[in-house]
This record gives C-alpha cells, structure tokens and sequence, in this order.
C-alpha cells in the first residue's frame, strides 16, 4: 500500500510540459499524490542543453532549486558548487 505522506520519485510517472525539450517532471506533491489543493512540488530533470522555451506562470509564483549542474535562467548562469 502506497503511504500517503511518502512519495518516492520512482512512485510518479514524468511528464514533458508544452515548450520543454529535453525535460522530464515528477509531480511529487500535488492534488494526485497527496490530495494537495494550494501547493505542488516537483522534480525536473533537464538534458544538457535543453530546457523550456521563455513563458510564464501567471498566478502563481514558482521556486527553482538546483541540486546538481549549471544552470541559465534569461541572462543569468547559475552553478551547483559544493
């Protein structure tokens, strides 16, 4: 039986959003996995040298958080540096 507060990223299927290439997403909060109303949390992964076409988020605000890798957001570059 699958718990309700663990979610494994094995447990999710991805999925590639409209005017991504390369990128695959692992809803693991969300309304499917733990019934969540105002709040979502996922894993991207990203091949190098892909990712998404500029486009927005109307309504909501959104948080990136990289955990390994490079990383270029309009005309910034970030770095994973341990």
């Amino acid at each position: 039986m699958k718990s309700r507060y663990l979610v494994r990223q094995s447990d999710v299927t991805p999925y590639s959003p409209a005017n991504h290439t390369g990128t695959r997403n692992y809803r693991m909060i969300g309304k499917d996995t733990v019934g969540a109303k105002q709040v979502e949390m996922l894993i991207g992964e990203v091949e190098r040298g892909k990712g998404a076409l500029p486009h927005g988020h109307p309504g909501i605000e959104q948080v990136c958080y990289l955990l390994e890798g490079s990383a270029q957001y309009a005309e910034r570059r970030f770095e994973f540096r341990e």
